[in-house]
């Protein structure tokens, strides 16, 4: 017994002070996976910070692409100097490469980092009057508030109050019931 005693005086006397450093790891330990997670939420929401941007930066290019599109539809076919919404800008460059086509390209900017590019070809066709006509093989029936405004080069030259109804269908003169 005098042997057991005397180990467990030993044991006693060996692991003063282990408490304080397993206690010690223990922190480390932990200080270090707060660290870890910490740095990846900051990493997370710098990702989400890039991503919103990113997104942005393409709406805003997509918005100068469209503007100038409605532009070129009223016949202004020049490019748009940088333009700002918010802390978002955007500068629309048109060149043409052929007679009808438009080589438009929109650079947008979001934040302080993220930038977008939108190329698009643009075709613009001249508008004719055979663009919104009526053909038909046997015959037209017009329902509803319907108006026709046409005329036979036989009869007169086009007079817009004398018109009317007088429709050329197949080179012959007919009159179109307006129901």
């Amino acid at each position: 017994m005098r042997t057991t005693t005397r180990f467990r005086r030993w044991l006693r006397g060996s692991q003063k002070g282990s408490l304080l450093v397993l206690s010690y790891m223990l922190v480390a330990v932990v200080t270090a996976w707060v660290a870890a997670t910490f740095q990846m939420g900051i990493t997370g929401v710098r990702l989400a910070e890039d991503k919103v941007d990113k997104t942005q930066a393409f709406h805003i290019a997509e918005a100068g692409l469209n503007r100038t599109i409605v532009n070129m539809r009223n016949g202004d076919t020049n490019s748009i100097s940088s333009t700002s919404y918010a802390d978002s800008t955007y500068a629309v460059t048109v060149t043409q490469p052929s007679s009808t086509v438009y080589k438009v390209v929109s650079q947008g900017n979001s934040g302080t980092r993220q930038q977008s590019i939108v190329e698009a070809y643009i075709e613009l066709l001249s508008d004719t009057i055979f663009d919104y006509s009526i053909f038909a093989e046997s015959g037209i029936t017009l329902f509803g508030s319907t108006f026709t405004d046409s005329y036979n080069e036989c009869v007169a030259p086009y007079d817009v109050n004398t018109a009317g109804d007088n429709v050329v269908i197949l080179g012959l003169m007919e009159q179109v019931a307006v129901v």
